[in-house]
């Protein structure tokens, strides 16, 4: 087997990286922890395995991002992201109350609170004439 280094265009796609992944149980298997070791390639490419790009939903010319914090990486897309945030609000979303419109309808008593700051009453300009 060729060094990991080294890239062995004979070898399987699934040789050319080293892939263990970490569950608990069955259950956990859908999120478990995979742990990929990949060969960095001239100017920093990396081939992403044919699994990964599967479970990302990856093809050819989509945009990954990659978020790095301090010596880590984390690798997802704009619509992995979009989805785990979906579910973060679902979870404090209340069934029959659209977040919409208690936003616009805070934004109308803000600014009807900001207006009436500005604006004086006219019970207040008729005291003072």
């Amino acid at each position: 087997m060729a060094r990991l280094g080294r890239r062995n265009r004979s070898a399987p796609e699934s040789r050319r990286y080293r892939s263990c992944t970490f569950a608990a149980n069955d259950q956990e298997q859908e999120r478990a922890m995979k742990l990929y070791e990949v060969p960095m390639q001239e100017n920093g490419r990396v081939v992403l395995p044919s699994d990964l790009r599967k479970t990302l939903g990856l093809s050819k010319g989509d945009k990954v991002l990659i978020e790095a914090e301090g010596d880590e990486i984390k690798l997802t897309t704009a619509r992995l992201r979009r989805k785990r945030a979906q579910a973060i609000a679902k979870r404090y979303a209340r069934p029959g109350v659209s977040v919409v419109d208690e936003f616009l309808a805070e934004k109308r008593a803000e600014a009807e609170r900001e207006i009436a700051k500005i604006e004086p009453d006219a019970d207040e300009m008729d005291d003072r004439s």
